[in-house]
């Protein structure tokens, strides 16, 4: 009887032994299968990610071309800051000398268009060959009426004014001078496109144009009314 007891004891110890091992194998088996539905579920995720940024792999080509822009663009923004510092301290100390030589310039424009003037009108009084004098006999009035002499046409002189460089164009078929008031060396058809940076009362000159959406300088001296252009 003593011996049974025993055995049915030793035999109780080892079940409840064996109960504990296989619950704690269940516990286990249970972390486990939350861990692998944990590293599925990242898994989907990691590959739902890759997939919108891969997708399509144009996007990785045009990331990289907008990567090379962006650099090209920033190594020219370096370079034009660089030559913005460089023009600002350089303007700085030549503005005086710009203000001077643009005072001595409009002197001399206008000194060159006083000296036109006066060979324009020395031209056309030019004096006349003489013919020989001729005798005649002619009846005394008393009272003669006074005779009108035509007077001279004295040169019209504006002055030039320089002003800030603008853009115009022309209202219409125009004209073009090689001074104020001066003569006719060419016509321009409306809407004609130039630049100009000198002007009087009534005139604008033309400093240069364009062609085919190119500005060329101008080779001569060019005029056109005032009236006939307008600003862009």
């Amino acid at each position: 009887m003593k011996a049974f007891l025993i055995t049915l004891l030793l035999v109780s110890f080892l079940q409840a032994d064996e109960m504990k091992r296989i619950e704690s194998i269940v516990q286990d088996i249970t972390k486990l299968r939350a861990q692998y539905e944990e590293c599925k579920n990242n898994l989907n995720a990691k590959e739902t990610l890759k997939a919108e940024v891969a997708k399509p792999e144009n996007n990785v080509l045009e990331r990289s071309e907008y990567q090379k822009e962006l650099k090209t663009q920033r190594q020219k923004n370096i370079i034009l800051i660089a030559e913005v510092d460089y023009l600002t301290e350089s303007s700085a100390n030549n503005e005086k000398m710009i203000k001077k030589y643009e005072k001595l310039l409009k002197t001399k424009e206008n000194e060159i268009l006083a000296l036109k003037k006066k060979l324009n009108s020395n031209k056309k009084t030019a004096p006349k060959k003489t013919k020989p004098a001729e005798i005649c006999v002619k009846d005394i009035d008393d009272n003669p009426f006074p005779k009108l002499m035509p007077k001279e046409n004295a040169p019209i002189i504006e002055e030039i004014e320089i002003t800030k460089a603008n853009t115009f164009r022309l209202n219409d078929d125009s004209q073009i001078y090689d001074s104020p008031n001066g003569k006719k060396i060419d016509s321009w058809t409306m809407n004609t496109s130039f630049t100009s940076n000198r002007k009087t009362k009534n005139w604008v000159k033309i400093t240069g144009y364009f062609t085919d959406k190119k500005w060329k300088k101008a080779q001569q001296e060019m005029w056109v009314k005032h009236s006939q252009v307008s600003k862009k």
